[in-house]
Protein backbone atom coordinates (compact mmCIF):
# COMPACT_ATOMS: atom_id res chain seq x y z
CA UNK A 1 0.00 0.00 0.00
CA UNK A 2 1.46 3.15 -0.77
CA UNK A 3 0.71 5.39 1.85
CA UNK A 4 3.54 8.37 1.26
CA UNK A 5 1.07 9.12 -1.87
CA UNK A 6 4.00 9.69 -4.24
CA UNK A 7 3.24 12.23 -6.76
CA UNK A 8 5.05 13.29 -10.11
CA UNK A 9 8.43 15.33 -10.04
CA UNK A 10 8.78 14.73 -6.10
CA UNK A 11 11.92 14.49 -4.71
CA UNK A 12 12.65 11.41 -2.88
CA UNK A 13 15.27 9.12 -1.45
CA UNK A 14 15.35 5.37 -1.24
CA UNK A 15 17.49 2.04 -1.40
CA UNK A 16 17.16 0.34 -4.68
CA UNK A 17 18.47 -3.00 -4.74
CA UNK A 18 20.72 -2.53 -1.53
CA UNK A 19 22.44 1.34 -2.67
CA UNK A 20 21.53 4.28 -1.14
CA UNK A 21 20.01 6.81 -3.24
CA UNK A 22 19.69 10.52 -1.66
CA UNK A 23 18.62 11.73 -4.79
CA UNK A 24 16.33 11.04 -6.69
CA UNK A 25 12.51 12.13 -8.16
CA UNK A 26 9.40 10.49 -8.87
CA UNK A 27 8.30 9.76 -12.67
CA UNK A 28 4.88 8.52 -12.27
CA UNK A 29 2.66 6.94 -15.28
CA UNK A 30 -0.55 5.35 -14.72
CA UNK A 31 0.60 2.91 -11.02
CA UNK A 32 3.92 2.29 -12.36
CA UNK A 33 6.36 4.73 -10.32
CA UNK A 34 9.99 5.50 -11.80
CA UNK A 35 12.74 6.57 -9.67
CA UNK A 36 14.90 8.72 -11.67
CA UNK A 37 18.19 8.79 -10.22
CA UNK A 38 22.21 8.81 -11.08
CA UNK A 39 22.96 5.53 -9.51
CA UNK A 40 21.52 2.44 -10.36
CA UNK A 41 19.90 1.36 -14.39
CA UNK A 42 16.74 -0.16 -14.67
CA UNK A 43 13.47 -0.02 -16.43
CA UNK A 44 13.37 3.40 -18.90
CA UNK A 45 9.51 5.72 -18.59
CA UNK A 46 8.30 4.84 -21.76
CA UNK A 47 8.58 8.58 -22.65
CA UNK A 48 12.19 8.75 -22.30
CA UNK A 49 11.87 11.04 -19.64
CA UNK A 50 13.78 10.55 -16.59
CA UNK A 51 13.75 14.12 -15.69
CA UNK A 52 17.27 15.27 -16.38
CA UNK A 53 18.80 12.05 -14.48
CA UNK A 54 20.85 9.27 -16.28
CA UNK A 55 19.07 6.38 -14.78
CA UNK A 56 15.63 4.84 -13.54
CA UNK A 57 14.00 2.16 -11.35
CA UNK A 58 10.24 0.77 -12.08
CA UNK A 59 8.14 -0.54 -9.68
CA UNK A 60 4.09 -0.81 -9.01
CA UNK A 61 3.03 1.83 -6.18
CA UNK A 62 1.17 -0.82 -4.09
CA UNK A 63 4.49 -3.10 -4.36
CA UNK A 64 7.61 -1.55 -4.21
CA UNK A 65 9.40 -4.35 -2.33
CA UNK A 66 8.92 -6.49 -5.01
CA UNK A 67 11.41 -4.63 -7.00
CA UNK A 68 13.63 -4.57 -4.24
CA UNK A 69 12.48 -0.59 -3.47
CA UNK A 70 13.21 -0.22 0.21
CA UNK A 71 12.69 3.25 2.84
CA UNK A 72 11.31 5.65 0.59
CA UNK A 73 11.12 9.18 1.97
CA UNK A 74 9.99 12.96 0.53
CA UNK A 75 12.91 15.13 0.44
CA UNK A 76 10.73 18.31 -0.60
CA UNK A 77 10.02 20.91 1.50
CA UNK A 78 9.23 23.61 -0.87
CA UNK A 79 5.92 22.04 -1.96
CA UNK A 80 2.51 20.36 -0.98
CA UNK A 81 2.18 16.77 -1.28
CA UNK A 82 -0.73 16.05 0.45
CA UNK A 83 -4.40 16.25 -0.02
CA UNK A 84 -7.40 16.05 2.03
CA UNK A 85 -7.97 12.51 2.89
CA UNK A 86 -4.57 11.08 2.62
CA UNK A 87 -3.31 8.82 5.24
CA UNK A 88 0.34 10.30 6.94
CA UNK A 89 2.24 8.88 9.20
CA UNK A 90 3.92 10.98 11.90
CA UNK A 91 6.54 8.75 13.67
CA UNK A 92 4.63 5.71 14.77
CA UNK A 93 1.18 7.22 14.35
CA UNK A 94 -1.51 7.33 11.59
CA UNK A 95 -2.99 10.50 10.62
CA UNK A 96 -5.54 11.35 8.23
CA UNK A 97 -5.31 14.93 6.60
CA UNK A 98 -9.06 16.81 7.35
CA UNK A 99 -8.63 20.33 5.99
CA UNK A 100 -5.36 22.07 4.72
CA UNK A 101 -4.14 25.48 5.90
CA UNK A 102 -2.07 27.68 3.48
CA UNK A 103 0.05 30.76 4.12
CA UNK A 104 0.32 32.76 0.98
CA UNK A 105 3.29 35.61 0.90
CA UNK A 106 2.77 39.02 0.08
CA UNK A 107 4.31 39.53 -3.06
CA UNK A 108 3.45 43.06 -3.79
CA UNK A 109 6.48 45.55 -3.19
CA UNK A 110 4.57 48.21 -1.14
CA UNK A 111 6.40 51.89 -1.34
CA UNK A 112 5.85 54.56 0.96
CA UNK A 113 6.88 58.47 1.21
Amino acid sequence: MNTLNLKDGMKIACVINGTIIEDARIRKLGRKIYICQNLRDGDNPPTGDKLGYLYSWSFYEDRPEACNVYGIKIIDDDKLYVNVGDIVILGIEKRKILVLCLSIKNTKKQEFG
